[in-house]
This record gives C-alpha cells, structure tokens and sequence, in this order.
C-alpha cells in the first residue's frame, strides 16, 4: 500500500526536492502551501492550500498522512514571533495523526568552536538566531518523550538547490554565485576553511532512504547529513570546471554589511552569522553512516555543471 507523506512548505527549496524525491519514490505526496499556485508547483503532487497556523487547514491536509516534512520556515526576521508556533502547529497536527515528523536542522546551535560536529555534540550557540533553534529542536524533543512521537532531525549544512533551482535569498545563490555569468565568485570568509554544504537533492534522497528503512524512526532521532565539506578554494575550482571558465575570486562587503546591520534586522541576523565562514567545521555523521552505509553523494562538479546548463 502506497504511503502518504504531507510536505508543508512545498514550494520551498527543501520541500520542493523532498516532494520530487518522494514522488519518484512511490509515496503519495500531499503539497501544503499558502496560494494555490505554490501548492502545484511539483506535478503529480496533490495541493492543499491554506496557514500552518489554521489548525483545521493543516489538520485536514495531514489527515491519513504516514509522514510530516516540516519544510516551512520564515525569514531569520520573523523567527522571534513565528518560528516556534509554525513548528507547534506542526506537533500538535503530528501527534493527532500519528504521523512521523521529518524536520530540517542547521548547525547555528553548535557555537564559535569549530571542528567536527557529531551528532551528539552539545548545543552551545548563543546568538539570538541560535537560541530560538534551540528552544524549536527542545520542543519536537519534547513531543517524542511525552507523545512517543517519532521525529527525524535531519541536520544539514547550508544549502545548495539542485538544477531545478528558483531564485532564494541563500548564501549560495544570493551571494556566492550570484555574478557567476559575469565571472565573479564572491566568498564570505578565507577561502582555505572547511564548510558544510547540504545539496539538497541528495539530502531528499537520503530522507527518503531513511523512511523506506523500517524501524529507522524511533523516538526522536538526530541525524547529520554527510552532505559536502568543501573550503571557498575547492568550491570555486568545481564551479570553474562547471562553467568552463576562471573565476575572480571577491570579498563579501563586511564592513558596510556590519554598518548597514545597525538599522536592518534582516542584515543584522546575517552578520551574526559571519563567524561560520572563518570556523573551519563539518557535521560528524557516524550514526548517518551506520543507518545508510552504502548512501553515495553527488559529486560537486557534477551537480554545478547540471545547475549551469540549465539555468
């Protein structure tokens, strides 16, 4: 019998490679979104429109659904005031359903200290970004405890979008490669520093992977995603190879980025940031590798040079 998954934020980057994934998969796959438009964005995806905060909206689209992929997520702006009750909403709707929660996780919680981050290293971040992720990843903890409500924390570096790709405001697509066409790579820190990249068509994969693994979610499990480790140098080598052609190599404007901070909050969460372009760090992935030993990733040149060829 076919299994039901619900992607809430289907039109996002995340939701969008997770619906693709689990379509091709075999999985019926329910779309939720705000507007209609963005609810068909995958073919072969059943829409629902409406808020994750409308608890009959959301409970209607997860009703008889096996799996919940939590994809919704606002601007770093609006965390303060959303992010925890979009991710209630989604527990409360999970655990009326008796449906497994998949919940994307970043590395903000990990702190100023880089190195490698295992799967059961402590969550020390103290920027504000970091502490509202980390009172979000308690509560989904909490629900697995009180509720027995299984959860996948699925962890990853930032993202990349696969060919595919829309437009977004990440550090990928916004900053780095943004002039790519005109010859320019743009880096935000030293270019010999080691960073985790999540591609995020292999991340689905692996999701899916995960799902279709019986007796894999139990409880609430944190789970690293491999996802690539690449420094600016070894980035900009794959992306040349890509494109066919050198690129030079520029600074991010920091100083009047920390300037303009001062009055933008948008801007503001983004400087908070900076510091994991000069921490050289990786996720440890030992449970990951135990689970999918044979889980291969898409190598970086190749998936750049489909990115560029169809864009």
């Amino acid at each position: 019998m076919k299994k039901t998954v619900l992607i809430v934020g289907v039109a996002g980057r995340f939701g969008r490679q997770c619906a693709s994934a689990m379509r091709d998969a075999g999985w019926h796959v329910r779309g939720f979104a705000r507007t209609t438009e963005k609810a068909n964005c995958i073919d072969g995806v059943e829409p629902y429109v409406g808020d994750i905060m409308d608890p009959t909206a959301l409970g209607n689209a997860a009703d008889g659904a096996d799996v919940i992929v939590q994809a919704a997520n606002p601007p770093y702006q609006l965390w303060k005031t959303l992010l925890l009750e979009m991710n209630q909403a989604v527990i409360d709707v999970a655990i009326n359903v008796g449906a497994t929660v998949v919940v994307p996780q970043n590395v903000y919680i990990f702190g100023k200290k880089g190195g490698v981050w295992g799967e059961d290293a402590p969550h020390v971040g103290s920027n504000a970004l970091a502490r509202i992720r980390m009172t979000m990843e308690a509560a989904y903890k909490k629900a697995a405890i009180d509720h027995g409500l299984p959860i996948l924390a699925f962890r990853m570096g930032d993202f990349i979008d696969g060919p595919d790709h829309r437009p977004s405001g990440n550090w990928f697509e916004n900053h780095i490669t943004k002039a790519v066409a005109t010859g320019d790579f743009t880096y935000p820190g030293p270019m010999d520093r080691d960073h985790a990249w999540a591609y995020l068509p292999d991340a689905a994969r692996a999701i899916v992977d995960i799902l279709n693994t019986p007796n894999a979610v139990v409880g609430h499990l944190d789970l690293n995603f491999p996802g690539w480790v690449l420094t600016g140098a070894s980035m900009k080598t794959a992306i040349e190879k890509a494109v066919g052609k050198p690129m030079k190599r520029k600074k991010m404007p920091w100083v009047p980025m920390n300037v303009i901070a001062l009055w933008s909050a948008p801007l503001r969460n983004v400087v908070s940031l900076r510091y994991l372009w000069n921490v050289p760090h990786r996720l440890g992935t030992d449970r990951f590798d135990r689970l999918l030993p044979h889980f291969e990733a898409t190598d970086p040149t190749e998936a750049f040079t489909n990115r560029w060829e169809t864009s």
